[in-house]
C-alpha cells in the first residue's frame, strides 16, 4: 500500500477497539445492573425518574444512596457512574442548574456534577454496541442503558482493602500483559496476507455488594 494507508496500523487499532468493546460490554452486565448491588432502586417506582423535572429530587435520590451504603458499611461512595441519557437529563435539571447558578455560569460538567453530589468523581459511559450481524442492518444501543450507580471505589487496590469491585488480571495470557491489550502479528503464507490478533486478560468480581447503590431506569 501507499502513504497514507497503514494496514497493519489500522488492523491493530480494529482489533483493540473491538477487545475493549468486549470488556466494555461484560464490565456492564457485571457491576452495572440489578441483581448484583445490596439495593436496586428502579425509576418510577422508588424514585422519580430525573427527566419528570416538577417532581424529582436527584439530588435527595443521591443523598440516600450515600447514606444508605454508609450506614451500612461506614464508607462513603466516591464515584458516580452515570450513562449518556442520565447525565444528560441531570445537566438540564432544575434543581441541579439553580445550586450551580451563583457559583458558575457554565453548563454543568462531570466535575461539577461531582462537587454537587459530594463524590470525588462522575463518570460518563457512553459506549455504543451494534448487534447486527455482520452484513445485516445495524442495531446500534446504549451498552449501559439508561441507568446510574453509586460506587465506593478504593482508591488503592489491596488484599484487605474494601471495594465495591475489582478487576482482576493475571499473567500468562495477553502476552504476560494482564489487563493491556496484547497484540500480535503473523504471515499467513498461504493467504499471502498478515494476520493481526488481540488478547486480553481480566475478570470483574463484585467483592463488596454493600459498597454498591444502582438507580436503574433512572431516565425516561
Amino acid at each position: 500500500t501507499d502513504d497514507p494507508l497503514n494496514p497493519d496500523r489500522d488492523a491493530t487499532q480494529f482489533v483493540t477497539q473491538r477487545m475493549l468493546m468486549r470488556q466494555e460490554v461484560d464490565w456492564a452486565s457485571t457491576y452495572f445492573t440489578t441483581g448484583v448491588w445490596a439495593t436496586d432502586v428502579v425509576g418510577g417506582t422508588d424514585f422519580t425518574k430525573w427527566n419528570n423535572y416538577t417532581s424529582s429530587d436527584p439530588i435527595e435520590d443521591m443523598e440516600t444512596g450515600k447514606a444508605a451504603i454508609l450506614n451500612s458499611t461506614g464508607y462513603l461512595p466516591n464515584t458516580l457512574v452515570l450513562t449518556h441519557d442520565s447525565m444528560r437529563q441531570l445537566r438540564s435539571h432544575p434543581d441541579v442548574v439553580d445550586r450551580i447558578k451563583y457559583t458558575s455560569a457554565n453548563v454543568p460538567t462531570e466535575g461539577t456534577l461531582a462537587s454537587l453530589f459530594g463524590v470525588d468523581r462522575v463518570l460518563t459511559a457512553r459506549a455504543i454496541k451494534n448487534s447486527g450481524a455482520e452484513g445485516a442492518a445495524d442495531s446500534m444501543a446504549a451498552v449501559h442503558g439508561k441507568n446510574a450507580a453509586l460506587y465506593y471505589v478504593a482508591p488503592t487496590p489491596g488484599v484487605l482493602t474494601p471495594s465495591a469491585g475489582y478487576q482482576f488480571a493475571w499473567d500468562g495470557v495477553s502476552d504476560g500483559q494482564g489487563s493491556t491489550v496484547g497484540i500480535s502479528r503473523f504471515r499467513l503464507p498461504e493467504l499471502r496476507a498478515d494476520r493481526i490478533e488481540a488478547q486480553m486478560a481480566w475478570d470483574f468480581q463484585a467483592v463488596s455488594t454493600d459498597l454498591g447503590y444502582f438507580f436503574s431506569n433512572c431516565v425516561a
